[in-house]
């Protein structure tokens, strides 16, 4: 009888748990108030009461009672087992970040999965969520098969205390909406419906092409003699690049560069900005460039800089060159040396979840290339450790606690502040350390975000990168510090561009004008065109495309100040306005038209069309 009041507590439990999060106006007790510090107590510990005592029982006079239907009660068993298994994952996800599971995020990063869903869903490490999943699993194949058991046991009460077990669950998960099977429409509609739309097979066209002009693209022409250094930041978002939070970048710009404070991120995934950086190509809708296989077959920064005779370096503070396929398509596309961080790193190097602390890992690369001094080298340094989701402040330095902007974090936008701030609190230092090592004199560096993170401007429920496409999802801000010696020096210090004018799609093309290339407009437009031609006429940014391959994909397009969402799984549009805020203006949303349509394939055409 304990273990059947157990299993109805577990069964009421689940269901008011999962009924809270979809309809809480109806609720006065939040789950997460009767079960802190986290809502994955609330979900957890009812099952594990359950799971305990009905893995240590022995009911041989129930196995007894039901040999007869022993295949057919494991079989049953099974499948309810492996149903409630995934929808119980699925629901600790969404009760974490606060967002269900998208399949698209779990299909196009299926080398990344496991690792990214037990950090991003439990932040316990990947073998203790193997090991969570397989107690939950063995616990409910024991508890189901147990109830089926009683279900069809001789004994009366047993038999109906079970029946009532099994139509409460049955009906707690018929009335709640269901997470897995949420997921599988949501599965149907981006990877049937979506693929089926008119826009995914116009943008799509245009996508192909673009890797396509790339892969024809002609050696380029320069006597290039710089050093080129590209320091990648994680998570950057354009909302946060100010004095307060981004002193040092803006003191850096002020006093040596250009500041380009609001940048269109082609995409909101760090492979997906890397793509667009260094290739310059439009996001890809779903598989990724990076995992497309193509990467020999590219033209893109660092081969045609080999082809100067540049030596061409990668360095990433992450731990493992095999996430999201990294390593590979990095030697593909031309860099002669990559490597992960623990290639450079030391034993007693401080290590955090996303890798190593970012001052120590500067440090690191700065010593390996002391060997190369006397080469003209290319170096792309990405850094994804401490302003990487979740934003955990305490694994923040405790020299930088009293300067923080927020030094008691309420909300998700005081967290991405501070580990904002101690990300560029370390670009300060390996500026000065370059500077110290006589690099700056005759090195470009460029500092910019790999994509934005939403932090809750348009929506205080936008905090997570993989769903809408508002503007606080994409923009980030991009530095040009030239070379002081270079001619572009003079022409570049001091200035800052406070408005959107410019994408991550135009940075290859920008970073070989800045270089001195003669046939830089071949890959694109340079935004820097005005600034270092006196006799170029300005030219204006066409308009500006960025994807979320996610959440049933979505396209964004602005031509300033006006912007179009266009929603591919129910062939909607939404139509907004924007202005000097990251909070986007709705005006209306409707069913996409031939007017629409015609808007996308114009912004398309001016990504491609080459003007100059």
């Amino acid at each position: 009888m304990v273990l059947f009041g157990f299993l109805v507590v577990y069964t009421v439990s689940y269901t008011y748990i999962y009924a809270y999060e979809f309809f809480p106006n109806f609720f006065f007790l939040d789950p997460r108030n009767i079960f802190p510090p986290s809502p994955l107590f609330a979900a957890l510990l009812p099952l594990l009461i359950t799971a305990m005592l009905t893995t240590l029982g022995h009911f041989p006079e129930i196995k007894r009672s039901c040999s007869r239907n022993q295949n057919l009660t494991y079989l049953v068993a099974a499948g309810l087992t492996l149903y409630l298994s995934a929808t119980l994952l699925l629901l600790l996800f969404h009760l974490q970040t606060d967002t269900a599971l998208d399949p698209s995020f779990l299909f196009l990063n299926i080398i990344e999965a496991l690792p990214t869903v037990s950090i991003l869903a439990i932040a316990i490490p990947i073998p203790a969520f193997i090991t969570l999943t397989v107690f939950i699993t063995i616990c409910l194949w024991n508890g189901f098969r147990l109830i089926l058991q009683t279900a069809s046991a001789n004994n009366g009460l047993h038999r109906i205390l079970a029946r009532v077990i099994i139509l409460g669950m049955i009906a707690g998960h018929l009335l709640a909406p269901n997470e897995l099977v949420a997921f599988f429409r949501q599965f149907y509609q981006e990877y049937i419906v979506a693929q089926k739309n008119s826009i995914h097979i116009l943008y799509n066209t245009y996508y192909l092409d673009s890797i396509s002009r790339n892969t024809q693209l002609p050696a380029a022409e320069g006597n290039v003699t710089e050093h080129l250094f590209i320091l990648q930041l994680e998570s950057l978002n354009a909302a946060l690049v100010n004095p307060d939070v981004t002193p040092e970048m803006f003191t850096l710009a002020r006093q040596n560069g250009l500041l380009i404070t609001r940048l269109q991120g082609a995409s909101v995934q760090t492979k997906r900005g890397q793509e667009a950086i260094l290739c310059g190509t439009l996001p890809s809708l779903q598989v990724a460039l990076m995992n497309s296989g193509r990467g020999r077959e590219l033209h893109c920064l660092p081969q045609i800089l080999r082809e100067q005779g540049y030596k061409t370096f990668f360095f990433q503070s992450y731990l493992d060159l095999n996430f999201a396929g990294t390593g590979k398509f990095m030697k593909e596309i031309g860099f002669d040396e990559v490597y992960a961080a623990p290639d450079v790193m030391r034993p007693e190097d401080k290590r955090l979840e996303w890798g190593y602390q970012e001052d120590i890992f500067y440090q690191r690369v700065l010593e390996y290339l002391e060997k190369y001094r006397s080469e003209k080298i290319f170096v792309y340094i990405a850094v994804d450790s401490t302003n990487h989701y979740p934003f955990s402040n305490g694994d923040l330095p405790t020299s930088l606690r009293a300067s923080l902007p927020f030094p008691a974090p309420q909300t998700f936008l005081q967290l991405v502040g501070n580990t904002t701030y101690a990300q560029d609190h370390y670009v300060g230092g390996v500026y000065r350390e370059l500077f110290t090592k006589g690099y700056l004199e005759n090195s470009h560096l460029l500092i910019l975000g790999d994509h934005s993170f939403p932090i809750g401007l348009q929506e205080s429920t936008n905090t997570f990168y993989k769903k809408s496409t508002w503007q606080e999802n994409f923009v980030t801000s991009l530095a040009i510090l030239p070379a002081k010696r270079s001619t572009a020096y003079p022409l570049l210090v001091g200035r800052q561009i406070p408005t959107l004018c410019c994408s991550q799609i135009d940075l290859l093309p920008t970073t070989l004008d800045l270089l001195g290339f003669k046939n830089a407009s071949q890959f694109g437009y340079s935004f820097l065109t005005s600034f270092l031609h006196a006799t170029a006429l300005p030219h204006l940014s066409p308009c500006l495309v960025s994807v979320q391959p996610y959440s049933g994909i979505e396209i964004a397009v602005i031509n300033y100040p006006n912007k179009l969402q266009f929603h591919l799984q129910d062939n909607k549009v939404t139509e907004s306005s924007l202005d000097s805020s990251f909070v986007e203006r709705v005006k209306a949303t409707r069913k996409t038209t031939s007017a629409d349509i015609e808007a996308l394939s114009a912004c398309l055409r001016s990504r491609l069309d080459n003007p100059l």
